[in-house]
């Protein structure tokens, strides 16, 4: 499974997504949950994506964005080595880089992921949730 997600992530950066199979994102985007066992790879890919705007549509991009963060601030993550180091650097590359639309999109994700945190925070001390707060608000 992980060499054929990986070949479909490659198609679509040299391609785009508009070559592909209609459903081919919401796939994409299950590859993203941590008990597929493909979430480094497909949080790579995805990344890969956004940073070159592979990507149809904005709204797409705004879940396929949104899907990252979460899945970084997901305490579950943090048993996942490449996973974590992958998005450590995709996320702060993408917000501060050359292009002002990458952060403006990160800007828009920013108030979903803040209510889904508060949704789940059962699951996060006060002092985890403050600072992953304060780190959404930096990028």
């Amino acid at each position: 499974r992980k060499p054929a997600l990986e070949a479909l992530l490659d198609l679509a950066l040299i391609h785009g997504l508009e070559v592909m199979p209609v459903g081919v994102v919401r796939m994409l985007s299950g590859a993203l949950a941590l008990e597929s066992g493909l979430a480094a790879t497909a949080a790579e890919g995805l990344a890969r994506l956004l940073l070159q705007n592979r990507l149809g549509q904005e709204k797409e991009a705004m879940d396929l964005l949104q899907g990252l963060l979460l899945l970084y601030l997901h305490p579950a993550a943090g048993e996942d080595a490449h996973l974590r180091q992958c998005l450590a650097y995709f996320l702060p590359v993408y917000a501060h880089g050359e292009e002002a639309a990458h952060g403006e999109l990160l800007a828009a994700c920013l108030i979903p992921c803040l209510r889904a945190l508060l949704i789940t925070s059962g699951t996060f001390t006060g002092p985890v949730m403050s600072r992953m707060i304060s780190q959404l608000l930096y990028w």
